[in-house]
């Protein structure tokens, strides 16, 4: 099976305390990443610029579009404690709907704002399941720096939605559980820094767990995206998904490393995975 992630790809210079890196990033990497080594084919649906200074090639996956006339999209981000402040350096040109070709699946997952409403329309009519991860589009910078706004997505017709406890608000101007219950997808996800609560099917799943104070926790959200694609196109399990993705994050984090270095192995979501899926609280909702 062959699994889309449309997003910026980004170059990342990450900051804590007195340890400093610049990583190749964005959500087609983590993602793009993880998906290869849950052995399912990525394809990226990208664009980088004439800056670029990594070797796309090495990492063996597909890309649909190149951009050269336009610098990468370059981020920094200082992170203090569970902290992180983000600051936009250079964007690059928005994507396109003419990269967009029939797959098993996407992760729609923009950074920037680089994908319109338009085109997570277009990609809907060209795959059978769709994870959708708002963070670029409710993110608006200012002086450089990343704040959260309100804004208005239509989330109709997206199978999984995953949102932090801003995003919900931003999207629905709700916090919490009421802001999931006004949100329209097939199955929408909360995580918070000690927990991560599904609702599907009139069903609420908790999988509670202690924070984990990390390095470098960017990319998170993406391996979290693609490890619950992954799993669920397999099994058709959105509970089994949920399982895996959330034992994807936290291993990522006790590897305690930067950038994409912090992907984990398949075995040991696996293994995480199955504690996990033992732990879940399921109620009503």
């Amino acid at each position: 099976m062959k699994i889309g992630v449309a997003s910026h790809t980004a170059i990342d210079n990450i900051v804590n305390n007195d340890l400093e890196r610049i990583s190749i990033g964005g959500p087609t990497y983590y993602a793009g990443l993880m998906i290869k080594e849950l052995n399912l084919k990525p394809v990226l649906i990208t664009k980088v610029g004439y800056d670029f200074p990594f070797e796309m090639d090495k990492y063996n996956m597909i890309e649909r579009s190149y951009a050269v006339a336009s610098p990468t999209t370059r981020f920094k981000l200082v992170i203090q404690g569970y902290k992180r402040r983000l600051f936009l350096l250079a964007r690059c040109e928005d994507l396109s709907s003419n990269d967009i070709i029939d797959l098993d699946g996407y992760v729609i997952s923009p950074i920037t704002n680089e994908i319109s409403n338009e085109m997570v329309r277009d990609i809907i009519k060209h795959s059978n399941f769709i994870f959708l991860d708002p963070q670029g589009f409710v993110r608006r910078f200012k002086d450089k720096e990343c704040y959260i706004a309100r804004t208005d997505l239509l989330t109709d017709n997206i199978d999984v939605i995953k949102v932090d406890e801003e995003e919900a608000y931003a999207l629905t101007g709700l916090y919490g559980l009421d802001a999931v219950r006004s949100l329209k997808s097939k199955i929408i996800i909360l995580t918070t820094k000690d927990s991560t609560r599904m609702v599907y099917n009139d069903k609420l799943y908790i999988i509670r767990f202690n924070p984990i104070d990390s390095i470098d926790s960017t990319g998170i959200g993406d391996i979290f995206a693609a490890t619950y694609t992954c799993s669920y196109m397999k099994d058709k399990d959105p509970v089994w998904a949920l399982s895996l993705a959330v034992a994807s994050s936290i291993a990522s984090l006790k590897k305690n490393n930067f950038g994409i270095d912090k992907i984990p192995d398949s075995r040991t979501v696996e293994e995480e995975g199955e504690r996990i899926f033992k732990s879940i609280e399921v109620k009503a909702f």
